[in-house]
C-alpha cells in the first residue's frame, strides 16, 4: 500500500494592534506570495488581535468569511507586543511557524527564501534588518541599545535580528517551556541554539 505524505502546515502569527489601513495591503501581498507554494505546504493565517480599537478585527473577519485559512484571536484587553506573539504561539498547530508584522515593513515575498532555508535543515530562520525606512540617528540608538543589551545579558543576543523569523515546532516548544513571566521572544530564540541562519534584508516604509 502506497503511503500518502500529507504536506508541511506552515502556521503564520500576524501580531496586529489599530491596523486597519495595513491588514488588506498585506493579506494581499501575502496570498500572492504563498499561492505558488500551496502544491507542497498547507497553511494556517492567525492573526492576534492585540484588543483593537478601530476597525481592525471587522476586516479580518470579512477576510476569514472568503478565506477558510485565516483565523483571528483577540485577546481580552491590550497585552503589548510580545503577548500577542506568545497568544499565537500557544494556538497555533504548524510543523513550522512564521512571525510577521502586517505593516509590510518586513516583506512578506521573503519567505519563501525563509522556507527554503528550513528545507536546506535550519531550525531558526531569522530577518537581519540592513536599513530601515526612518532618521539615521534613531537607526543609531537602536544599534547602541542592542550592544549595550549585549555587554550587559546573561544569555546570548543576536544583533540587528528582526521579530521576522521562522522556525520548528520543535523551537516552539521549547520557547514555551522556558514560562518566562516577561518573555522577549527574538531572546528566546538566541537563548535556545539550534542550528539557525540569518537573512540581510532592507526594511520597507511603512504601508
Amino acid at each position: 500500500m502506497n503511503q500518502i505524505n500529507t504536506p508541511k502546515l506552515i502556521s503564520i502569527i500576524c501580531p496586529i494592534f489599530n491596523e486597519e489601513s495595513s491588514i488588506p495591503i498585506f493579506y494581499e501581498r501575502l496570498k500572492a506570495t504563498i499561492e505558488p507554494l500551496k502544491e507542497t505546504y498547507n497553511f494556517e493565517l492567525v492573526f492576534t488581535n492585540n484588543r483593537s480599537t478601530d476597525r481592525s478585527l471587522e476586516i479580518i473577519k470579512n477576510i476569514c468569511k472568503n478565506d477558510t485559512l485565516v483565523n483571528v484571536l483577540t485577546l481580552s484587553r491590550n497585552f503589548g507586543y510580545q503577548a500577542s506573539m506568545l497568544a499565537g504561539l500557544n494556538n497555533v498547530k504548524g510543523d513550522a511557524i512564521i512571525i510577521i508584522d502586517v505593516d509590510c515593513e518586513d516583506p512578506p515575498e521573503l519567505l519563501p527564501k525563509f522556507i527554503k532555508k528550513w528545507e536546506e535543515g535550519h531550525d531558526i530562520v531569522y530577518g537581519v534588518r540592513r536599513k530601515r525606512q526612518e532618521s539615521k540617528f534613531i537607526q543609531l540608538m537602536r544599534k547602541i541599545f542592542y550592544r549595550l543589551n549585549k555587554l550587559i545579558s546573561d544569555h546570548e543576543v543576536i544583533l540587528d535580528m528582526a521579530e521576522f523569523g521562522f522556525f520548528t515546532s520543535y523551537v516552539r516548544d521549547l520557547i514555551l517551556s522556558n514560562q518566562n513571566t516577561f518573555p522577549f521572544i527574538r531572546s528566546e530564540i538566541a537563548y535556545i541554539g539550534l542550528n539557525r541562519i540569518g537573512i540581510v534584508y532592507d526594511r520597507e516604509k511603512r504601508v
